[in-house]
């Protein structure tokens, strides 16, 4: 009888020892697992630069449609879009964005970050023009007029990575928001 005990004990641990190390996975198998996983969307990269600036009464534009409805956020629009990033010549291809966030003070200063995910690889140089269209009339706007905030836009930085651009103007936390934002696409 303790021989069929211990045959039967035996049988039992080498079969969940055998299952246990079917399922572990190996290196190769993490690496495949993050390499799919989504790029994140314009919206979750500006949630961790608010975290970032800690700034406070702030208006957040989002392109495409409204899936959170509990938050005051406004949408991006052709209006928007045409108004913040084109001229009286050229107006802005709405197709050209997969992703679009901006994040704005809602007083008159030139705060802002604009992060963009273009829909390709192709449209990155164009998507790149219109966020550098806004830097220069960013510029332009508090000349004579706020010259603190017309030093703030000067020191405005435009951002391509992996896939993204984007626009940071802040009054001193350029780039440790550019930094915040690679290790987030990264992650």
């Amino acid at each position: 009888m303790k021989k069929i005990f211990i045959l039967i004990l035996t049988v039992l641990i080498f079969s969940l020892v055998a299952v246990s190390c079917d399922e572990k996975k190996t290196e190769s198998d993490f690496s495949r697992d993050v390499s799919e996983a989504p790029a994140p969307t314009s919206r979750e990269i500006l949630s961790k630069v608010i975290d970032v600036t800690g700034d406070e009464g702030i208006i957040v534009y989002d392109f495409g449609k409204k899936e959170d409805t509990s938050t005051t956020d406004e949408l991006i629009d052709n209006s928007f879009l045409s108004d913040m990033y084109g001229t009286l010549e050229t107006t802005v291809d709405p197709e050209k964005f997969e992703s679009l966030s901006v994040f704005l003070p809602e007083a008159q200063e030139a705060n802002e970050v604009h992060i963009a995910k273009p829909k390709s690889s192709s449209d990155i140089a164009e998507v790149k023009g219109y966020l550098e269209k806004r830097l220069s009339r960013l510029k332009e706007m508090f000349v004579g007029y706020l010259p603190e905030q017309a030093g703030i836009a000067n020191k405005g930085k435009l951002t391509e990575y992996k896939g993204y651009v984007f626009l940071v103007v802040t009054s001193d936390k350029n780039d440790e928001i550019i930094n915040a934002i690679k290790d987030y696409i990264d992650k």
